[in-house]
This record gives C-alpha cells, structure tokens and sequence, in this order.
C-alpha cells in the first residue's frame, strides 16, 4: 500500500502558528511460507511541533522537521507457539527556529537516528487469548558529539513487557501489559532514565455503529534540557466513533499525559520537572464519497507544569476538506 497525504493548517488569528505537514509512506505483507509473514514498511515525512513540546527550546513559529523511517518485522505460527522480530529505523532532522528576542535556535543538535530491535514470544492458551512476552533494544545517536549544554546525548536501553492479548466475542479485543524500560546515556553526567509502567489497547463495539478505543502507553523520550538527561512519559487515551447516519459520523476524544523529567545533580531550582497535559475533542466528518469529507471539530488543551508562568490553555475550532485517492 502507498499512501501520500499533506495537513496544511491556516489559523484566522496567530497567523505565526500556520503550518504544513507532508506524509509519504509504504508498506505491506509477504506470505514467505505457511504460517510465516514478512512485512516491510517506510515513510517519509516533514512534520511540525505543537505548543506543548518541551524537550528543547521553542521558537514563535512551529518547530519544523523532517522524518525518514522505515520497518522490517518477521512473523511465524508454531501451532500454538509464535514469534515475532522487528526492525525499526528513524531519522529525523530539526530546522534552526527564532526565539522572541529574535535571536536563531540552533537546532541541530537535535539531529539524530534512532534504531530498535524486538523479539515477541507468544503462547495461544486458549483460541481467543495468548499470553506474550516481548524484550527489545533501542539505540540513539546524535549527529554532533555534544549538545547545547556541552552533553554527549547519544545513548542505548532495553525493555520488557509481558500481557495477555484477547478477543471476547467479536466485542472486546486488545492486549494489556506491564512493562519496563530503561536508558543509559553515553555522557558520565547525565543520569539514566528507567522505569515501570501499565500498557494497554482495547477495542470495543458495543453496537455495530459505535465503537470505543483505549490505549495507556510509556516510552522514554529526548530532550536537550541543560537540566534534565531525559524523561519518562506515560499516555492515556480514550475515543468514541459513532455512525450516525450512512455519510456522517460523530466522535469525542479525551486524552491526557506526564513527562516525569530525570533531573542531574546540577538542576537549579525550579528546573523543569514534571509536564501534564489534558485535551478533549469533539468533531463530525461528513462524507461526500470515499474520496473527499469535509469535518468539523473543536478541541480544548491545557498544559501545566512545575516551571512559573509556563502554563496555558488554548481552545481550538477546526474546519477541514479532506481530499484521499
């Protein structure tokens, strides 16, 4: 499957903010023997980052960068014992921004690839649940040495989840799972950054018009903070889709996050600690054919934080033409 699709945003007020993003991707699945499927993946991307990013100093305009990605991933059934590799690969590369004094960000110490190899072990115990283990490595290497604040940023980690992954009935599906990550950085300064979590993906349909989406998930991220060597994020989110007539479909969305930052030795007080975001969506698509919709939405966001006089709340009207072959 190839897809290439562009989100072009124009805001009536705060012109500053408008931006455009651009997607190219591919993918797909080879059967390469019975019970045994190859599956290959690659995109390219020039993104921007919202208002609530603060793993690096933001400038007035969107932060812009580009992503080149791309995955590899074997699968293969032995009657109730299964396996599972995958390879994933990520470039991305950040575009210098202005700050409010009008002075330059130099972003290229952002700059970085990153690598993950996974193994999944899985057991089907019964036809509608298996339990599942899954261990994967993770390497980050930065294309300069050293950061902004003079850090060796480059690092590798590891982590483990084990679960349950089930379908009830055609209703309920997903898998849950708890799991541990960890992170060692290059740089003797900066601390590692580990720690357990929940996961989890459900799907349920309680009618054939409605159905209901949950995902918790943690991940260890980036950041050039002069205080910080990384942090711990965990996401939670809740969605609703419903089918209110043939060619018009509803639905509401509430999320929510933390970013637990790893503070050094060294952080001044009043360093960035901990970044919590709630949002909530409501919206409606109508479709005029499998090729163009038109929907409208609105969307509330408030951010807050441990750092003074960096919080916010933003409230956001969408009209988008959708446009798909």
């Amino acid at each position: 499957t190839a897809r290439v699709a562009a989100d072009i945003a124009r805001y009536a007020d705060y012109d500053f903010r408008d931006y455009e993003d651009y997607f190219v991707q591919l993918g797909g699945t080879v059967d390469v023997a019975s019970r045994s499927v190859f599956s290959y993946g690659g995109d390219w991307m020039q993104l921007h980052e919202e208002r609530n990013i603060r793993s690096a100093e933001q400038g007035i305009e969107p932060t812009v960068f580009t992503l080149l990605g791309g995955y590899l991933g074997y699968d293969h059934t032995f009657n109730r014992f299964s396996i599972g590799l995958l390879y994933n690969f990520r470039q991305m590369d950040y575009d210098d921004n202005i700050n409010l004094e009008g002075e330059i960000i130099d972003n290229q110490d952002r700059d970085r690839t990153d690598q993950a190899f996974d193994v999944r072990l899985g057991y089907q115990f019964k036809s509608d649940k298996q339990a599942f283990m899954t261990i994967g490595w993770n390497d980050t290497e930065y294309d300069q040495e050293l950061d902004r604040n003079q850090y060796n940023r480059n690092s590798s980690g590891w982590n483990a989840s084990a679960g349950i992954d089930f379908a009830i009935s055609g209703v309920l599906s997903g898998d849950v799972y708890v799991t541990y990550r960890e992170r060692e950085y290059d740089d003797p300064q900066l601390q590692d950054v580990d720690g357990w979590g929940l996961g989890a993906g459900l799907h349920w349909m309680p009618t054939t018009l409605t159905s209901v989406h949950a995902n918790v998930s943690t991940s260890i991220e980036d950041t050039t903070q002069a205080s910080s060597s990384g942090y711990f994020r965990t996401m939670y989110s809740l969605r609703a889709d419903h089918e209110l007539l043939r060619d018009l479909q509803i639905m509401a969305q509430i999320s929510y996050y933390v970013n637990d930052y790893q503070l050094l030795p060294t952080a001044l007080e009043g360093a960035r600690e901990e970044d919590t975001m709630w949002t909530g969506d409501i919206g409606a698509t109508y479709f005029f054919n499998r090729s163009v919709w038109l929907s409208a939405s609105y969307k509330y966001s408030n951010f807050s934080t441990n750092v003074p006089n960096d919080d916010f709340t933003a409230n956001t009207a969408w009209l988008v033409l959708g446009l798909e072959r």
